[in-house]
């Protein structure tokens, strides 16, 4: 796919809560994990529970199902996003404050999304 590292952000339609808007919109200027659903459910409370002070976890869902309190849930209501960032479920993207793509795994794993997050601020790995 063109969501590669260093490529802007591709935009595209979503749903937050019943309320449409647009997934950039959904980004605040901080560091942001995209992970696409279905996900295990201890996998994204590994990387809230490790990452969440650096970087906020944003789940894309074709439909919404259980909407956990602390995890920033999209539905993807036109498919658009999947299609977009080729999103097969436990995708995952590392999107840069200026919404530009850090990095991109096709399974998403805590200890490389904190090291691609060292990176990506200038750190060296931990």
């Amino acid at each position: 796919g063109t969501m590669v590292p260093g490529a802007p952000a591709a935009d595209a339609p979503v749903r937050v809560r019943g309320r449409s808007g647009w997934l950039l919109d959904e980004l605040d200027g901080q560091f942001d994990l995209l992970v696409f659903a279905p996900v295990a459910p201890a996998v994204l409370d590994d990387l809230q529970r490790t990452l969440g002070a650096e970087l906020r976890l944003r789940v894309v869902a074709q439909r919404l199902t259980d909407d956990k309190a602390d995890v920033h849930v999209m539905e993807d209501v036109q498919g658009l996003v999947r299609q977009r960032y080729d999103g097969a479920p436990g995708t995952a993207y590392l999107l840069r404050p200026d919404q530009h793509v850090a990095a991109r795994w096709h399974n998403v794993d805590t200890a490389v999304v904190r090291e691609a997050l060292a990176r990506a601020q200038g750190r060296t790995g931990s």
